[in-house]
């Protein structure tokens, strides 16, 4: 499926580190990503990045997506 990325929650703004490799993916507010669930993770990719990021849940959950418009 694919989504918009609607915001960041406040967990992850002060995870440096996490913030840097949402941006390095492309994962930020207003991109379009591809996402899967599979168990207990949930991967994102932004379309032509190499870089797919799989997120545990209790991380992902402060990823807030919105659907993505028609193309």
């Amino acid at each position: 499926a694919t989504a918009q990325i609607a915001r960041l929650g406040e967990p992850l703004q002060v995870d440096t580190e996490l913030l840097a490799r949402l941006a390095e993916a492309g994962v930020l507010p207003g991109a379009v990503v591809a996402v899967e669930r599979v168990d207990a993770l949930v991967s994102l990719a932004a379309p032509g990045s190499a870089l797919v990021l799989d997120l545990p849940e209790e991380i992902a959950r402060h990823v807030f997506v919105r659907a993505a418009a028609p193309q």
